[in-house]
This record gives C-alpha cells, sequence and structure tokens, in this order.
C-alpha cells in the first residue's frame, strides 16, 4: 500500500483582496507571507510554515469561504480508489489534483507528493549510489566540510566529497537518527562506526526553489573521530 499523509490546508476566500485576507491569516497563524509567480500569484498566497511540515495556501474563490485539507500521495488515483473504498467520492478533477467529498460532507483534496531534495537525498543514500546527485545539486553549491578550512563552491567539488563521504561513511552501521526540517532547509543527525571508532555528526541541507541544494556543511564529534574519517577521505578523494 502506497504511503498517503495530510499534505497541508487550504484557506478558501470569497473575499475582494486576496492579499488582505492573506495578511489576517498570516497574522493569526503567526507565519510569513511569500507571494507565488506568474497566474498562481493571482489566486494564491503561501503562508510558510515555521517548522516546514504543513503546505498552507489562502486561495480566492467564488463559493462560500471554508477551510479544506489537502492529502498527499504519490500515486493520485490509486489514492483516489481507496478512499472511494472508504466512502469518499470524486467530486472534480482539476489539473493533477482531484477533489473529493467525505462521507461526512467536507470536501477536500488529494494532490501529487513531490520528492524534496531531502526525500531524494536519503533515496541516495538508502541506495549508496550516487548516480543521481548531479540533478541534486546546484550548479553553485557550496560544500563545507569539518575537515577544510574553506567552503567549496561548485558541483563538480561538491559532488567529489559527497562520493567520497558515501564510501567512507555509509556502511552498513550508518544511521540518520534525527531530522529537523524548515520550508527549504533541514539539520539530519547520523551516527555510524569507523572501525572501533563511533562517529556523531550532522549535516546541514539548504535547497531552492527547484528542489536543488545550494548548501552542504558537515559537522563531526568527537575529535577522535574526524582524526579518523580525514586520513580515510583524503584516500578516497585521491582515488577520483
Amino acid at each position: 500500500m502506497q504511503p498517503s499523509r495530510l499534505s497541508g490546508f487550504i484557506i478558501d476566500c470569497n473575499a475582494p483582496d486576496l492579499r488582505r485576507a492573506a495578511e489576517f491569516w498570516g497574522a493569526a497563524l503567526r507565519m510569513d507571507l511569500r507571494a507565488l509567480p506568474a497566474e498562481e500569484g493571482e489566486k494564491y498566497v503561501r503562508l510558510v510554515d515555521p517548522d516546514g511540515r504543513l503546505h498552507i495556501e489562502v486561495q480566492t474563490v467564488d463559493h462560500a469561504s471554508r477551510v479544506h485539507l489537502d492529502v498527499e500521495a504519490w500515486d493520485v488515483e490509486e489514492e483516489v480508489r481507496r478512499l472511494e473504498q472508504l466512502g469518499a467520492r470524486p467530486v472534480a478533477r482539476i489539473h493533477t489534483w482531484c477533489v473529493m467529498e467525505a462521507p461526512t460532507g467536507q470536501r477536500f483534496c488529494v494532490v501529487r507528493r513531490h520528492a524534496d531534495a531531502i526525500d531524494r537525498w536519503h533515496r541516495l543514500m538508502a541506495a549508496r549510489d550516487m548516480a543521481g546527485l548531479d540533478e541534486l545539486l546546484d550548479d553553485d553549491v557550496v560544500f563545507e566540510s569539518p575537515a577544510v578550512h574553506t567552503p567549496q563552491v561548485g558541483k563538480a567539488i561538491t559532488r567529489k566529497y559527497l562520493a567520497a563521504a558515501n564510501v567512507v561513511l555509509n556502511n552498513e552501521t550508518f544511521r540518520y537518527v534525527g531530522e529537523w526540517r524548515r520550508d527549504r532547509s533541514a539539520v539530519l543527525e547520523f551516527n555510524c562506526r569507523l572501525g572501533e571508532i563511533e562517529v556523531d555528526g550532522i549535516d546541514m541541507i539548504d535547497w531552492n526553489e527547484s528542489g536543488r541544494i545550494t548548501r552542504f556543511k558537515v559537522m563531526v564529534r568527537p575529535v577522535k573521530a574526524l582524526q579518523t574519517l580525514m586520513p580515510l577521505m583524503a584516500a578516497e578523494l585521491a582515488k577520483s
């Protein structure tokens, strides 16, 4: 069964001034406003969840004002069929999503789930294969290493460091044990073992609106772990 989850909610406003409506809800929910590009900006204003968990928009509509939920799934049609079996019914299909009505009468939307940069990074790490790294990195990405004093700038050098780290650190003991997300940034805590040495670290990752990583910063502790890691990384980097 495919996973589905609450994506967020849309605040439908039958009001003449979308911006003013969005300003009210932004202030009420203590969230910043973000304008959307082109034609989207005429109908929607994004409210930025400071915890980066929910997708929230204020939308101008011609029906009665209300709030509706968005449920996201990798396969919209499969999720629609599942919900139909539970008693919901499709009301309308718009672009890539489906408007549905629950058996209790509420309207909600099933939307396509988009993998963000962290989802895609987790897939690369789980596969232990950096083949898809080029598509994930921005051309001007900045890589910051605990072993190098100056930031490394550019896709080629960042790919080289991350590919080497995948070989050195991403062994059978590697685990991400914590994750904290914002709108376009995340902190991932990891640990693993290099021989008898326990390695604790964090990956600090920023990405842009296109879902490409713009900054990747690695921190490692304790000192003995860094001292063990540095020569192993140097040897791997020398191969490429």
